[in-house]
């Protein structure tokens, strides 16, 4: 498997030496390689894996970050146990105050969709 974002790049697969072949065909038609080795990070991807387990992908700083901009990272967040049931229908109330604009809502859509993509599918 390889993929390319931009000047970014990951070469995967199953066997090592297949991999260098990939990498030595690459480089014998003029395009510049750097090997680093395992991978860690991929574009803001921390990239974990325990023994033969299978990868493990997460965003914590991406996390931190759209909590910080909602103001939920704070000693003022309340959490529960328990999550809502699932048969309870959210609707807006009357008397709630207008939206006071202390975050960008595209933003932080745009980051929720971007961390639903790339590690978080359960959030979609």
């Amino acid at each position: 498997m390889y993929v390319l974002y931009t000047d970014d790049s990951i070469l995967a697969g199953p066997d090592k030496d297949e991999l260098k072949q990939v990498i030595a065909n690459i480089k014998s038609v003029g395009l510049d390689v750097t090997e680093e080795g395992d991978i860690e990070d991929f574009l803001g991807v921390n990239i974990d894996r325990v023994d033969d387990d299978p990868y493990h992908l997460s965003q914590p700083h991406l996390i931190e970050q759209i909590l910080r901009d909602l103001n939920l990272d704070g000693e003022n967040v309340q959490t529960k146990e328990t999550p809502s049931p699932l048969s309870r229908v959210l609707g807006a109330h009357k008397s709630s105050p207008e939206f006071d604009g202390h975050f960008h809502y595209r933003s932080i859509i745009g980051k929720l969709n971007y961390l639903e993509k790339c590690s978080h599918p359960d959030i979609a």
